[in-house]
């Protein structure tokens, strides 16, 4: 009996699981890459925030009556 015959099957399946597995992890790196991305704009908005606040709070400290 020819070997390529009874491993035709065999290297079938590993090629779908092969291919199975690449989609999978393209779909985990787009999703990871996508939150890295919202977690970058987040702290640019973040830092946006705090350096607002910061220039309003000397302006708070003189226009308080103690």
């Amino acid at each position: 009996m020819n070997p390529n015959v009874l491993t035709a099957p065999s290297s079938a399946q590993r090629n779908v699981y092969l291919t199975g597995f690449c989609l999978f992890l393209s779909l985990v790196l787009a999703r990871t890459f996508y939150i890295i991305q919202d977690l970058i704009h987040v702290q640019d908005e973040y830092a946006k925030l705090k350096t607002a606040v910061s220039s309003l709070l000397p302006l708070r400290s003189t226009t308080r009556d103690d």
